[in-house]
């Protein structure tokens, strides 16, 4: 096993590798950032690759996607039974207004039936 101060000097050995390769450097490119991780991973005692951020990253954009779209459904779900809700409200102010209606023809016939009860006692004590 090597110990941080190893590591330490190979880091600068690739350093001065990556940095003889020049800015444009395919090696280079491909390594960017990778130097700053490994001086953490041998200052925290960590290790972490960009290979596993990357694995860890899909894992977590394939959860955020699965979620986004369970979102999307609960969305659809929740506007469909808004719009419900909404049609039910307006149908129970119908209904509302038409018991309304229907009552004041009820007091207006019982209103009726007490005129007429009085106008037949009327006539049956002459």
């Amino acid at each position: 096993m090597t110990t941080k101060e190893q590591e330490r000097k190979a880091l600068e050995q690739i350093k001065k590798i990556l940095a003889g390769l020049g800015e444009n450097s395919y090696i280079g490119t491909a390594m960017d950032g990778m130097i700053e991780d490994a001086e953490e991973n041998i200052e925290c005692d960590f290790a972490m690759s960009w290979k596993e951020r990357a694995k860890d990253a899909e894992a977590k954009a394939k959860a955020f996607s699965e979620r986004a779209k369970a979102y999307d459904e609960l969305k659809k779900n929740h506007d469909q039974l808004l719009k419900d809700f909404n049609q039910m409200r307006m149908e129970k102010f119908e209904a509302e207004n038409e018991l309304g209606c229907t009552q004041n023809k009820m007091m207006e016939m019982e209103n009726e039936i007490v005129h007429l009860k009085a106008k037949l006692y009327d006539l049956m004590t002459k």
